[in-house]
């Protein structure tokens, strides 16, 4: 096989793989609750203890968040961030579609700020993690 041949295979494959890490960041999180562990599953996906979490609270506005890393293109960001006020946690917001699930945790996590890419489906998500909580 020439090595131009080889080359434009390596290229497509790079191309590839950056297109399917593209697209699964832009999908909405999948959230689960399993016994006593909340899942976020999602490009820089979070499990947490029920243990973890100290409180809860559905708001329409977040702080201003530095991605710390993670996925974070126009309006979707997921993954680890920082606020001046809350310090370092964690986010998985399309921003443009509040309102927002704030779990404020007692461990070194921080916070999460999670919503879904549809209002209705975000309050009935807080209403299910809130079921899940007082369990």
């Amino acid at each position: 096989m020439k090595k131009s041949s080889i080359n434009k295979i390596v290229i497509m494959a790079i191309i590839l793989v950056l297109a399917v890490l593209f697209v699964r960041g832009f999908r909405e999180p999948a959230v689960s609750m399993d016994g006593n562990k909340l899942i976020i599953r999602s490009a820089s996906g979070v499990t947490l203890n029920k243990s973890e979490i100290n409180s809860m609270r559905l708001i329409t506005v977040i702080p201003t968040l530095t991605r710390e890393g993670g996925f974070g293109v126009g309006t979707t960001q997921k993954g680890p961030v920082s606020s001046r006020d809350l310090g370092k946690g964690l986010a998985y917001v399309n921003w443009n579609n509040p309102p927002y699930i704030y779990l404020e945790l007692n461990s070194d996590k921080g916070y999460v700020f999670l919503n879904l890419y549809n209002a209705d489906d975000t309050q009935v998500l807080y209403g299910s993690i809130r079921e899940w909580l007082q369990r």
